[in-house]
C-alpha cells in the first residue's frame, strides 16, 4: 500500500484502525477456523492464535506460523491438546 509516495505495510493500517494483534487480522480475513487435535495432520496448516506453554506463560507458537512436523512432536511434548488453525 502506498500512502503520500511511501510504501506502508497493510497490517500498520490495521493496527491503527483498531485491529492489534495477528490472530485478530487473521480472522477478519479468513472467518474460517477450527479446533484440532494435536496429531501429524497439522504439518502445514497456520495458526489462527498463539500457542502458550500453561506452566510458564511462555508463548511457543505465534499466530500465523506454519506447523512443520517438528513443531507438532514439540506441542505433543509440551502437553498441547488442541490448536486453533485456519480451515484448509
Amino acid at each position: 500500500m502506498r500512502l503520500d509516495r511511501k510504501k506502508i505495510f497493510a497490517t500498520v493500517l490495521l493496527r491503527a484502525l483498531g485491529w492489534e494483534t495477528d490472530e485478530e487480522i487473521l480472522r477478519l480475513f479468513t472467518g474460517k477456523t477450527e479446533l484440532v487435535p494435536i496429531s501429524r495432520s497439522l504439518v502445514g496448516r497456520v495458526l489462527v492464535s498463539p500457542v502458550v506453554d500453561r506452566e510458564t506463560d511462555e508463548i511457543l507458537y505465534q499466530a500465523g506460523s506454519e506447523l512443520t512436523a517438528t513443531d507438532v512432536k514439540e506441542l505433543q511434548q509440551a502437553g498441547i491438546q488442541s490448536v486453533d488453525v485456519l480451515t484448509s
